[in-house]
């Protein structure tokens, strides 16, 4: 059988064009395709041995699967770099949007923040992408700023996340590890 990226193997037959392939498929080349798909947030990344096998992640895809929703590694568990069953979950688009940390695009400075040079003066912008992106204020220092921007988005998060699991849209398990989710001057 042929090796999909070189370590995993498909050993159902047709099965592609389905979403349990494409997810499985997606999932591979995020880990062992750098030539396809070069994004920071996925350097490092491993696929557990077991679901390198597709009936194996077929099987807990099929357990598991809402219709439109994304198949996550680290919202259970932060910073996670490996697609299992024990870290992965499916969620809403929504809240997968909104723990972008998008390190790429914003440069050296810490989520949220944008240098704003208005008059003589250096501040800092506070932008929070919820539902819709706004600014939370203009701050003086790096520290203010993030201190700010960590209140907000904080507290979006948890709106969120009670607003989706009283309507039943995510698992206990991923409501928990969203109340618990803290923002870092890291992230």
């Amino acid at each position: 059988m042929k090796k999909v990226f070189g370590v995993a193997t498909c050993d159902l037959t047709g099965v592609k064009g389905t979403k349990p392939y494409s997810t499985w498929k997606n999932m591979l080349r995020r880990c062992y395709s750098h030539y396809d798909y070069n994004q920071a947030s996925y350097e490092g990344c491993t696929v557990t041995p077991e679901w390198l096998l597709y009936s194996t992640f077929k099987q807990w895809f099929d357990e598991n699967y809402v219709e439109g929703y994304a198949l996550d590694k680290d919202i259970i568990k932060k910073n996670n770099l490996l697609y299992s069953p024990e870290t992965c979950c499916f969620v809403p688009q929504e809240i997968n949007a909104l723990l972008i940390k998008g390190k790429r695009r914003r440069g050296k400075l810490p989520i949220g923040l944008v240098l704003c040079r208005r008059n003589k003066y250096k501040k800092y912008q506070v932008q929070v992408k919820g539902r819709t992106p706004y600014s939370v204020g203009y701050f003086y220092t790096i520290e203010e700023a993030f201190q700010a921007y960590k209140m907000e988005k904080e507290k979006i998060i948890k709106e969120r996340a009670t607003q989706y699991f009283q309507e039943g849209k995510i698992t206990q398990r991923v409501y928990q590890a969203l109340m618990e989710y803290q923002v870092e001057i890291t992230d």
